[in-house]
């Protein structure tokens, strides 16, 4: 009776596979900087676009998008994945209106502990701190040393 195991991890694989994830072309391009670097540094500046001015993380569980944004958005509206674990949205907006947004995972780029907090266009370049792994823009005084 080979189907019945068969059948028993079919049942298993999908039960614990995500379906409201699927990644992106925005999602990829992230992810292949982040590979390029080593996970050490990603460009923002490159990606969606010309148009947008900030950018905003929400990571799990986090619906406190307009009052991150300044306006009447909220990412709950639009993705239910913030009721898992496993992802991070990236906003990006003007200061009246979101043009693009993103699901990313975070096994391919964790960006959760920038949970909440925008950052100008001219601060959307990231490095990893190679002490504690936090994120931090490139801008920072702290990496000016």
């Amino acid at each position: 009776m080979p189907k019945i195991p068969f059948l028993f991890s079919a049942c298993l694989l999908a039960a614990c596979s995500d379906p409201a994830y699927v990644a992106n072309e925005l999602s990829t391009s992230i992810d292949q900087q982040l590979q390029a670097s080593e996970y050490s540094a990603v460009d923002f500046t490159q990606l969606a676009g010309n148009d947008w001015s900030q950018l905003c993380f929400f990571g799990p569980y986090n619906e406190g998008s307009a009052e991150a944004l300044g306006f009447d958005w909220h990412v709950g509206e639009h993705t239910d994945v913030l009721h898992s674990d496993g992802h991070n949205v990236l906003v990006f907006a003007t200061q009246t209106a979101v043009l693009d947004y993103v699901i990313h995972s975070r096994a391919s780029g964790d960006f959760a502990e920038l949970s909440g907090a925008c950052f100008p266009r001219s601060q959307a370049r990231f490095t990893r701190d190679a002490v504690n792994g936090q994120w931090r823009p490139v801008s920072d005084p702290a990496t000016e040393r």
